[in-house]
């Protein structure tokens, strides 16, 4: 999110930049939300800071089309303009094989730029910010938007796309327990794509964020204050190399990391005028989702065959886990924190039970964001 580093020096993006890289990622997409010179003036400093860490880290600006008006034909200046900026730079992300700038956008599928409304969206962008911008620049875009709230069948019919990205975050919305980051991940593996793309690095008022939480975003920053989600960086860079090279990492250290939410699915919040987040819930002692589950959740790197133990209160369950990484689950208790041991052969070689952890029963405000805590 530019807009979170609007007023940051090139030492703080480079700072990121250096924290992202070890973490396995390649690059940025610069989401720009703001027709102005604040997000120019901002991207400006991250290109400058990725050219001083070097060409392997790439960026690429993805126009949020909810902010940017795209009515009128004169709608796509401000857009061309930007994106004509970098398209050389030797920091801006490529398609590997043809060399084309990556193009992206966050929405757009209501844009017209003054074309008629019998065409599509896609060949509206074409036609008035696409074709013209190749024109100014020699090189001809690798458009690839993160469409929401469109039918996937009929992005083949479009040929103006070259590939789409599956984004979509709302502000009051959770997903399931087991579609965290770490299931995520994990899952991406099989997937045939040229790029994967994080949600996100540093979207902080959506509680979907890998860089440690600086307190620059104002807005719903009571989400994730104190809750870090930085230590998914190491597992990240397991799948990420796993992904790129075809050939996982060697594990040999034995980590446990631990994810756990704030509170139960039923505790009433004391005090929240917004109120639980939608999602489905169908009654019952459900207050939130009704797929949220009271369970903290363990990724487990072994060195070798293991026994592991996760404990909250007086539930405890132990688990038989192989060489490799293994996903467990077990129940939280109200009112109790959490722990998880990882043995091998009779003797305990890791323990995690993070002591600012409690699972709170009585919360004064909802937070469906989760709690992230590692042994490494």
């Amino acid at each position: 999110m530019v807009g979170v580093g609007a007023t940051w020096t090139e030492a703080q993006w480079l700072s990121d930049i250096k924290l992202a890289a070890s973490g396995g990622f390649d690059g940025f997409a610069l989401n720009a939300a703001e027709e102005s010179l604040i997000d120019a003036t901002a991207i400006a400093t991250a290109f400058s800071a990725a050219k001083s860490f070097g060409t392997t880290f790439k960026l690429f600006i993805s126009f949020d089309m909810t902010v940017f008006p795209c009515i009128a034909a004169g709608d796509a200046t401000v857009i061309i303009a930007l994106s004509k900026l970098y398209a050389s730079h030797s920091n801006q992300a490529t398609y590997k094989s043809t060399g084309q700038p990556i193009f992206s956008t966050f929405g757009g599928s209501d844009c017209t730029f003054g074309q008629s409304a019998t065409g599509t969206w896609s060949q509206a962008w074409s036609v008035v910010v696409l074709k013209p911008l190749a024109t100014a620049t020699g090189k001809t875009p690798f458009f690839i938007p993160a469409m929401y709230e469109v039918n996937s069948a009929t992005f083949n019919t479009m040929p103006e796309l070259q590939g789409v990205f599956n984004w979509m975050g709302d502000t009051n919305l959770t997903w399931d327990s087991d579609k965290a980051y770490i299931s995520g991940m994990s899952d991406s593996q099989n997937r045939d794509s040229f790029v994967i793309e994080a949600v996100t690095w540093n979207d902080y008022g959506e509680s979907t964020y890998l860089s440690p939480v600086l307190g620059t975003d104002s807005i719903n920053s009571a989400w994730c204050t104190g809750l870090e989600h930085s230590s998914l960086l190491s597992a990240n860079f397991y799948y990420s190399e796993g992904w790129k090279t075809g050939t996982y990492p060697k594990i040999t250290t034995n980590v446990i990391h631990l994810q756990a939410r704030p509170h139960p699915n039923a505790a009433k919040a004391s005090n929240d005028s917004t109120g639980a987040p939608a999602g489905g819930s169908t009654g019952g002692n459900s207050i939130g989702p009704s797929w949220e589950i009271d369970s903290f959740f363990a990724l487990i790197f072994a060195t070798a065959a293991s026994s592991v133990t996760m404990t909250s209160g007086k539930t405890t369950n132990t688990f038989s886990v192989a060489a490799g990484v293994t996903h467990l689950s077990s129940p939280l208790e109200a009112g109790s924190g959490m722990s998880a041991t990882l043995s091998q052969g009779g003797k305990t070689v890791v323990t995690l039970a993070p002591s600012s952890y409690t699972f709170n029963a009585n919360p004064t405000t909802y937070n469906f964001n989760y709690y992230f805590f590692s042994s490494a």
